[in-house]
């Protein structure tokens, strides 16, 4: 009984001691993970100015416009909407978050504001260099 009281306290002893021991070197391994992180983090280089997206199509007749929106699906938001006359059949969309995921939507619009046609690219994941979609409409 002896024995099993005194490992018992020798366990509780060595526990104790340890905890602050513990605490110190979790301080000094944030520290130095703080100082890691910043020697290899990303937000130093300007990623968004790289990562771009780049989507052409075809033309549809009647439509007076097409309506192309950017969706930020990590983040949960539209990021970009744009119109732009039926002349035109692409559209680059700069500064998106290099490994976010994005989709873009093309719509025909007509003379009335109708939709007469769209599509959409998927799912992509941004990445620094251009990612090109074609979208048949």
């Amino acid at each position: 009984m002896k024995k099993l009281f005194t490992t018992a306290v020798a366990t509780a002893v060595l526990l104790t001691s340890a905890v602050p021991a513990f605490a110190q070197d979790s301080n000094q391994v944030s520290s130095q993970t703080a100082a890691s992180s910043k020697a290899v983090n990303p937000s130093s280089v300007d990623l968004q100015s790289s990562v771009s997206a780049y989507v052409t199509w075809n033309s549809v007749p009647g439509a007076v416009a097409y309506e192309i929106i950017v969706y930020n699906h990590t983040d949960g938001y539209e990021y970009e909407r744009s119109r732009q006359s039926a002349s035109v059949t692409n559209k680059t969309t700069g500064g998106l978050t290099y490994g976010k995921n994005y989709s873009i939507t093309v719509a025909a619009v007509a003379a009335n504001g109708y939709i007469l046609a769209n599509n959409w690219t998927g799912y992509f994941t941004a990445s620094p260099t251009t990612n090109w979609f074609n979208i048949s409409l």
